[in-house]
């Protein structure tokens, strides 16, 4: 990969700010080490005495100091990412961070054993939730990292102000308006990688152009994988296609006003998956986003930010289009996930602290049935209402203030209330075939009904922050 300007800064508990480059001795001495040691395993494995055979053997791994050496303190480095399947498998090789797949794409990514709707992940604060009821499409999967100018990994909780949920941490990817030099009116660039072992192919670009502020960037990306062999040499099904575009137009004026509107698509197409029961042969998702931010002199407020996004997701998986059937029923489910949201949010500066106040709202409707039938084309008989168009919304207001104790000493509060309103709009639907109502299999597994539900939260943060150098902090959280 050729991209060489998207800097990685990771914020976790006792340290922040490390790049990829930094990281790559320790990285590369945990893939090595298991290799250098995996003769001596088998030949204490193919000793005929009893005695070796019922003992395990024992081996010493020794590697650089992992992962925070102190040369990674200090201005983060530019990072150079080796292609990836998606956002999944690129954060998977960041400190801290694990995957879990089903294929080889849509990996889940996994922070403090925490996965799901436990992490909040955000396009330039957007969210968006898949279609999929057995998460073959995290959000993860809709995001080429390639194609982001930075991207903030936070474990645990640590803002009030970045929508409700998210114990597990929040990944935030972002785009930055393009900064043109003297005379210069555009700018531009492109990369490509490939990986051997299933042929994963990835390219992209991004071009930008604009002048007294404004601005027009535009950013595609293609990836195509094929079934990769694992160490055995057993073919297994991992292929995919996936096409991504952006658009974005804005403004950005000397005294701090901006502006910006942006859509995107992304379509990911014969996507297969080894470790479930059906394959996706669509998964399309389509954004768009809206964002303006007016400064303030001389009033209670110094800026205030309006932030508006839609994200829509159509999924559909089976089980013979893309494989040889097996089971006796052909099988497909028809699912849809649309969010929608915003927030508006004012900095106060008052004496030493600046204080975030404001509100915002998010709203999930999902959908997904599964249909039937005796063969690959007659698959029309409705068996099961997997999401019986559950609607989600949760409205926010949250304050955050940053009150500086010395130079490098902070301390941050934060508090939030939330009110989530939960629908299930076809809960008491008949299904003719099996004679029962989605709300019939609730009481059967679960011993509860499905229906409206309402509750009040509560919650806050509290913690100091130490920067030990320009991008580095360190964390006393409660």
């Amino acid at each position: 990969m050729t991209r060489t300007s998207n800097p990685v800064h990771l914020r976790q508990g006792l340290c922040c700010a490390a790049s990829l480059r930094a990281l790559a001795p320790a990285l590369f001495a945990a893939v090595i080490a298991p290799s250098a040691i995996a003769p001596a395993a088998f030949a204490a494995d193919t000793e005929n005495t009893p005695a070796a055979q019922s003992q395990i053997p024992t081996f010493t791994v020794t590697s650089p100091r992992f992962p925070f050496a102190p040369q990674l303190f200090g201005a983060p480095l530019e990072m150079t990412p080796k292609p990836a399947a998606d956002s999944g498998d690129f954060l998977r090789n960041l400190p801290g961070i694990s995957g879990s797949r089903m294929g080889g794409h849509g990996i889940e990514p996994v922070i403090r054993g925490m996965q799901g709707n436990q992490l909040n992940v955000t396009m330039d604060d957007v969210y968006i939730f898949g279609g999929c009821p057995n998460r073959m499409d995290p959000p993860t999967s809709f995001i080429a990292p390639e194609t982001f100018d930075l991207i903030f990994v936070t474990q645990g909780y640590r803002t009030v102000t970045k929508g409700p949920g998210g114990p597990g941490g929040h990944v935030s990817f972002e785009r930055r308006p393009p900064v043109f030099g003297p005379d210069e009116w555009y700018k531009g660039q492109v990369g490509a990688g490939v990986v051997s072992n299933g042929f994963t192919r990835d390219a992209f670009g991004d071009i930008a152009a604009g002048t007294d502020g404004y601005y027009v960037r535009g950013i595609a990306n293609v990836k195509e994988a094929d079934n990769y062999e694992d160490g055995g040499g057993n073919e297994i099904r991992s292929s995919f296609s996936h096409r991504s575009g952006d658009l974005t137009v804005g403004y950005e004026g000397l005294n701090g006003a901006s502006f910006s509107l942006s859509g995107g698509i992304a379509k990911t197409e014969d996507a297969l998956f080894e470790g479930a029961m059906m394959d996706a042969p669509l998964d399309d998702s389509a954004i768009l986003n809206g964002k303006l931010a007016i400064p303030f002199e001389d009033s209670l407020f110094t800026e205030v930010r309006l932030d508006a996004y839609l994200s829509q997701v159509d999924h559909i998986m089976d089980n013979y289009s893309l494989r040889t059937r097996t089971a006796p029923m052909a099988m497909r489910v028809d699912a849809n996930s649309d969010t929608f949201g915003g927030r508006i949010a004012g900095d106060m500066r008052l004496d030493d602290m600046t204080l975030t106040i404001g509100a915002d709202l998010q709203s999930n409707e999902r959908e997904a049935r599964r249909f039937v039938g005796p063969t690959d084309n007659n698959v029309t008989r409705l068996q099961s209402i997997m999401w019986p168009g559950t609607e989600i919304r949760d409205i926010g207001l949250f304050a955050e203030g940053k009150m500086g104790l010395a130079d490098d000493l902070r301390l941050v509060v934060g508090a939030r209330y939330d009110r989530v309103d939960v629908s299930l709009a076809s809960a008491n639907e008949l299904i003719a075939s099996s004679g029962r109502t989605p709300n019939d299999l609730y009481q059967q597994y679960y011993g509860v009904s499905g229906g409206d539900r309402a509750e009040n939260n509560l919650g806050g943060l509290a913690f100091l922050e130490y920067d030990l150098t320009g991008s580095t902090v360190l964390s006393l959280v409660d």
